[in-house]
């Protein structure tokens, strides 16, 4: 039966509140695991929170609290908190939390670079360092890099700085943390139907066509991923089914890294 393997495990997933992190998070409940979801915005935590109630079994767990992944402190709050509510440790962390920028490198502001640095890269670090007194042998770490960590993009450089980064802190914590048994790895999407890629095109009825465009010039699969088939393959890499795999990043970017 699909998801017996992830029956009765426990998982953090961060940027639940929409995109990647909602469709992770439901993934996850479907296969019979129970959740705690996090994000920054609370009422798309709340839009999370009854998706999964309507969609998930009746024997899984969905604990939602809102929390700036970036607040050390809060963050071992939360997840201290979320272990008690579902009654025992986690079996891994999914990264999703993200913010993108476009701009380019010589307009970029320091603020600007402390933004993006923060969220895409502290945030992921952030949390698993909250996660790990509650993450025993076999545990995995999942961050989301992007397909621009490998990709320049005119505009994206300091985003795509910020994912590159994130591609070497998942194999430096790979490395730190094998000797407790715990796996660490990456997916790096391309192209996402979510509101992220959209919040950096023009209003108006053209920005789907440029969007389309855009991905048709970049992918080698000439269409926009949908939230779904990312949150597969962080499943994947949370299952047993990756459990030889660690300090690696799986590119699910339509061909992008293959077409430049």
């Amino acid at each position: 039966m699909p998801g017996s393997s992830l029956t009765g495990r426990r998982y953090v997933v961060t940027g639940a509140g929409g995109g990647i992190g909602r469709a992770t998070a439901l993934a996850l409940t479907l296969e019979g695991a129970s959740v705690l979801c996090t994000d920054v915005v609370a009422e798309g935590l709340k839009e999370t929170a009854e998706v999964l109630a309507a969609k998930a079994p009746d024997d899984t767990k969905v604990v939602c609290e809102a929390l700036d992944s970036t607040d050390g402190e809060a963050a071992a709050e939360v997840v201290t908190r979320g272990a008690r509510m579902l009654q025992g440790p986690f079996d891994g962390l999914a990264n999703v939390a993200g913010v993108m920028l476009g701009k380019p490198l010589a307009e970029t502001e320091m603020a600007d670079v402390d933004q993006i640095f923060r969220v895409n890269v502290g945030a992921g670090l952030m949390m698993t360092r909250a996660v790990l007194p509650h993450l025993g042998r076999g545990g995995v770490v999942v961050n989301i890099s992007s397909s621009s960590a490998n990709q320049v993009t005119p505009g994206m450089g300091l985003y795509g700085s910020s994912k590159a980064a994130l591609v070497y802190l998942t194999r430096a914590l790979a490395q730190e943390l094998a000797p407790r048994g715990i796996r660490v790895v990456a997916v790096a999407p391309g192209a996402v139907d979510t509101a992220m890629p959209r919040s950096l095109l023009p209003p108006g009825p053209e920005s789907e066509q440029i969007l389309a465009e855009a991905v048709r010039a970049s992918q080698l699969i000439e269409r926009i991923a949908q939230p779904e088939e990312i949150a597969e393959s962080i499943r994947f890499l949370l299952s047993d089914g990756a459990a030889y795999i660690t300090g690696s990043t799986l590119w699910v970017d339509g061909g992008a890294g293959a077409a430049h």
